[in-house]
């Protein structure tokens, strides 16, 4: 999702439809096309839908919105296929590269299903409810951890006022919404000493709630649930919440023990993370034997389980069926990214080893791994084009100077050369096990390893 605009259509008081409206919105939708939310933008859709956010349009990939117009009807649906929103189109405008903006009226069909903690995220609209009956209500709402500061600082602000607390904690992307949940049941626990009574909410969020006006926005979130002032917090426990993030130690009387417990146990330091080790590079760069270098390399520390995702054997199995066309290698890469990130995701080490001549689709590869809270490490092996054609191990340049083998990276269809990848590598006189030892170094370097093995 982007910016400008997008309207709510008839509902029941909020973003969402009555139970006979949405049964009728389901039964129409069946002819209708439909697309598949990311997950943020399942999150953005129920801010929305909530009126915490304000309305805006929908980035749409152009071969998706094909031929979409105006007062067509279009079923958003979340990553699992869920109808969540139906969306009437109103205008489809040029958006970013391979994309179109489509504004319309949204109507709100399925809230996205929370499956943990559940407790803690009470509709908007109970909320409010909730809180109608309290005179005062001082609302905190936070991206992060709040730490004795805090705790000292709300004692006064709502004590002075006799008033009821209403903490919200926005989901943090690098920590997930079941790790930003427990920190904030770990907050609950220790409110208790300000001896008024806290209401305890957790949000998902959005990157637009960190704009430029951040804190105007965050204002109108606590309005919106029912708060009659929001609470801002200071920079103290701001600087202890990026100290204990960033692994660094704290002074025993900055926070509390649970809430350090939970933010550590949530942010470990990099050897500990899972990684994903993505190497591009022209056919017959040598990427796949150094990555198999590598692996052996890994493999003789014992410190991480390690796989390997060479492109040539995903095509086999995972990625079967899919043949050359730039879409279907585009396909290709991600599916091994998001299998890669999975394994990360478990703290595993997954080495990859594709072409992957696009950067836009190496972007979304790192963003996957990324969000799943382990490191990513882009290895360009940049062999010349000429070397690579000499070797010509498979005979594809060969068949591809002929016209026999379309679409070839390198020689028909372009690579998109890395401006800053974090290991550049050439192995046309460089040896296999030295290419490897320099991607080992930068790892240690870099802290996704230790040194000691």
């Amino acid at each position: 999702m982007s910016d400008t605009h997008l309207e709510a259509g008839r509902t029941s008081g909020s973003g969402w439809s009555d139970a006979d409206r949405v049964q009728a919105l389901r039964a129409a939708s069946t002819s209708w096309p439909s697309y598949d939310l990311a997950a943020t933008q399942v999150d953005d859709l129920e801010l929305v839908l909530d009126g915490l956010l304000d309305p805006h349009v929908i980035e749409v990939p152009t071969d998706v919105a094909d031929g979409w117009e105006p007062g067509d009807r279009v079923a958003l649906r979340d990553p699992e296929g869920t109808m969540v929103a139906a969306l009437e189109v109103t205008a489809v405008a040029p958006g970013a590269a391979g994309a179109v903006r489509v504004d319309g009226h949204l109507e709100g069909v399925a809230r996205p299903q929370r499956w943990t903690f559940r407790d803690l995220r009470p509709t908007p609209a109970d909320l409010r409810e909730q809180l109608a009956v309290h005179d005062t209500v001082l609302a905190v709402v936070t991206d992060r951890a709040l730490h004795l500061d805090d705790v000292e600082h709300l004692r006064a602000e709502v004590g002075s006022n006799r008033a009821h607390l209403l903490l919200v904690q926005l989901e943090r992307s690098e920590l997930g919404a079941d790790a930003t949940a427990a920190v904030t049941r770990a907050l609950g626990a220790v409110l208790p000493e300000l001896r008024v009574p806290t209401t305890l909410a957790l949000l998902p969020s959005s990157p637009r709630l960190h704009a430029d006006d951040m804190e105007e926005r965050l204002d109108a979130v606590a309005r919106a649930l029912g708060a009659h002032q929001r609470i801002r917090l200071g920079r103290l426990g701001a600087d202890v919440d990026a100290a204990i993030r960033a692994g660094d130690t704290v002074a025993t009387d900055a926070t509390y023990p649970a809430v350090e417990a939970q933010l550590r146990a949530a942010h470990p330091p990099r050897h500990d993370r899972g990684l994903v080790v993505l190497f591009t590079g022209l056919s017959g760069s040598g990427k796949s034997t150094v990555a198999n270098a590598l692996r052996g390399r890994l493999l003789e520390r014992g410190d991480h389980r390690v796989t390997l995702l060479d492109g040539d054997l995903v095509r086999k199995h995972l990625s079967k069926g899919l043949g050359f066309s730039r879409d279907d290698r585009a396909t290709n890469v991600r599916r091994i990214g998001f299998v890669a990130a999975e394994i990360a995701r478990h703290g595993g080490v997954a080495i990859c080893a594709p072409i992957a001549p696009e950067a836009g689709v190496r972007d979304d590869v790192a963003a996957m791994v990324r969000e799943a809270g382990a490191g990513f490490v882009l290895v360009h092996v940049a062999t010349p084009l000429e070397v690579c054609e000499a070797r010509d191990r498979k005979g594809l340049y060969a068949k591809a100077r002929a016209g026999l083998v379309k679409g070839f990276t390198g020689i028909d269809d372009p690579y998109d050369e890395p401006t800053s990848p974090d290991v550049r590598l050439d192995t046309t006189s460089a040896d296999v096990q030295s290419c490897a030892k320099q991607v080992l170094d930068h790892l240690v370097d870099e802290g996704w390893l230790t040194a000691d093995r």
